[in-house]
C-alpha cells in the first residue's frame, strides 16, 4: 500500500511485556536485582551501535520489583531523537514517529527483541514466557477551519456517527460538544487478539487536533511464542489490520489531504 505524503502520524509503538502482569502484585519477579541489572548492561552493550545514547528515565532510580512492566531506561540513536528502544525489567518498547515506515520499523523492531534473546543467553537467564505483545498507533488530525461542531467532522471526515438524545440539551447546553474521549474494543480471533479503537480531543503542534488511537493487543494467555518468526508474523498480521482499519477511517477527503504532494 502507498506511503502517504503528508501521514498524520505522531507516533508508533510495539510494546512486549514478560512475565506476570504488573497488575498482579503477589507474583515476584525471581532474582530481581540480579537478572534484571545483568540483562540490563547485557542489553546496552549489544544495542550501543544502533543506539548510542542512553537515557535513564526517573523510574531507574527505583527497586525494580517495586517498578515491573515500567520502562526505567531509553536508547536512541541520538540525543531527543527517534527511532528508540526502552527498557524495564519485564518490559521492552520500540518508539518511532516522523519517520517511520513499516518495513524499517519491523526490522528494527525485530533486531531489538532478537538482541534481548542473546542478552538472555549471555547471561544465563532463563527466558521469561511472552505476556503480551501490543502494536499502536497515534495519529493526529486537524480540522478544517471550517469545523465548528466536532461530531459532524467526525462524520464527513471520519465516517464515524456519535448520537445524543435530545434530552441532554433541553435546558440549553450547547450542542457541539468541547471535548471528546472515546474508546472501543473488538475481538480479532485471527490474531488471537482484540483491536482498540480510540478517539479524543487534544492538541498537536499547539493546534487543536482529534487523536486517533488504534491499537492491536493480544489476549490473554494468547501471545506469541518467543521465537522472531512467531513474532513477526503478528506483527505483520496486527499492521495490515491496524491498515486497514486507518484507511476505512481517512477515505475521502483526508486520505486526499494525507497523500497530496
Amino acid at each position: 500500500m502507498e506511503e502517504l505524503k503528508n501521514k498524520p502520524l505522531v507516533e508508533a509503538i510495539v510494546e512486549l511485556r514478560w512475565g506476570p502482569a504488573r497488575a498482579d502484585l503477589s507474583a515476584a519477579l525471581p532474582q530481581p536485582d540480579l537478572d534484571y541489572q545483568r540483562l540490563l548492561f547485557s542489553f546496552r552493550d549489544k544495542v550501543r551501535e544502533k543506539y548510542p545514547y542512553h537515557e535513564p528515565l526517573p523510574a531507574a532510580s527505583l527497586p525494580p520489583e517495586l517498578n515491573r512492566q515500567i520502562v526505567q531506561h531509553r536508547f536512541r540513536v541520538a540525543r531527543d531523537a527517534w527511532p528508540l528502544v526502552q527498557f524495564g525489567p519485564g518490559i521492552m518498547a520500540f518508539n518511532d514517529t516522523e519517520g517511520y515506515k513499516w518495513e524499517s520499523f519491523e526490522t528494527r523492531c525485530v533486531e531489538a527483541i532478537q538482541e534481548m534473546n542473546r542478552a538472555h543467553e549471555e547471561v544465563g537467564v532463563p527466558a521469561v514466557e511472552l505476556g503480551s505483545i501490543m502494536l499502536r498507533y497515534l495519529d493526529a488530525i486537524t480540522p478544517t477551519e471550517d469545523s465548528t461542531d466536532l461530531f459532524q467532522f467526525l462524520h464527513d471526515y471520519l465516517h464515524v456517527d456519535l448520537h445524543l438524545p435530545e434530552g441532554l440539551f433541553s435546558d440549553g447546553a450547547d450542542r457541539a460538544p468541547r471535548g471528546l474521549v472515546w474508546r472501543s474494543e473488538f475481538s480479532v480471533p485471527q490474531l488471537q487478539s482484540r483491536a482498540i479503537l480510540g478517539l479524543s480531543t487534544g492538541k498537536h503542534h499547539d493546534k487543536p487536533a482529534v487523536v486517533l488511537e488504534t491499537i492491536a493487543l493480544s489476549d490473554e494467555g494468547k501471545a506469541p511464542g518467543q521465537g522472531l518468526e512467531e513474532i513477526r508474523a503478528w506483527l505483520d498480521g496486527a499492521h495490515s489490520l491496524l491498515q486497514r482499519w486507518f484507511m476505512s477511517l481517512i477515505e475521502g477527503a483526508l486520505y486526499e489531504r494525507f497523500s497530496s504532494g
